[in-house]
C-alpha cells in the first residue's frame, strides 16, 4: 500500500464483509485517516518488518516419508521443468508431503502412481515452496514405469530464506 499511496493525508474506508463485496453486506466498516504528507518510507518500513518477521515464523512442511532416490528424481523432474518455464529459481530440496496413491481415470482405469512432493526454492524475489505432483505411469499387468514424470502444479508458499539451504 505504500508504494501506491501519494504524498498527502489520506482517508481510507475499511469493510469487512461475508467476502461478496456488497456494501450491504457488510459486517462492520469505518474510516481512518493515514496522513503520508511526509512520505510513506516509515509504512514501507514497518510493512517489510512484518512481512520478515512473519516468514520468519512459518515452517517448511514435515514429510510424510523419505526416500532419497524418490526426493532427488522429484528435484530432477522439476529442475527441467522449471528450465522449460523459464523459471529463474534454484531448486535446493524436495519434501514428500503425499505418500504413494493408486490414480484412476473417470472410468476406473490405473493411469499410474502418484506422489506429491513442495519443491523448496531461492530465487532473487525470495524463498519459499511449491507443491508438484508425480506419476510413475502404470504399463499394465501390475507393471509401473521406473521414472516419475511431473503431473500436477499445486499452491505455492512463500517462507524466510533463513529456512533454505
Amino acid at each position: 500500500m505504500g508504494e501506491r499511496l501519494e504524498d498527502y493525508k489520506h482517508e481510507l474506508r475499511i469493510s469487512l464483509t461475508d467476502g461478496s463485496m456488497k456494501p450491504e453486506k457488510e459486517i462492520f466498516s469505518g474510516v481512518i485517516t493515514y496522513d503520508a504528507a511526509g512520505g510513506t518510507e516509515s509504512l514501507l518500513a514497518s510493512s517489510k518488518e512484518i512481512e520478515e518477521g512473519l516468514l520468519k515464523q512459518k515452517r517448511l512442511p514435515s514429510a510424510v516419508m523419505h526416500d532419497a532416490n524418490l526426493e532427488a528424481e522429484m528435484l530432477q523432474q522439476i529442475r527441467l521443468f522449471a528450465h522449460v518455464k523459464g523459471w529463474e529459481a534454484t531448486f535446493t530440496k524436495a519434501i514428500i508431503t503425499l505418500n504413494w496413491q493408486i490414480l484412476k481415470d473417470d472410468y476406473g482405469n490405473i493411469k499410474g502412481n502418484y506422489v506429491e512432493g513442495d519443491i523448496v526454492y531461492k530465487s532473487e524475489e525470495g524463498c519459499g515452496y511449491r507443491n508438484f505432483g508425480f506419476l510413475r505411469e502404470c504399463l499394465g499387468g501390475g507393471q509401473y514405469d521406473s521414472a516419475i514424470r511431473q503431473y500436477t502444479t499445486g499452491h505455492r508458499s512463500e517462507v524466510s530464506c533463513d529456512k533454505v539451504k
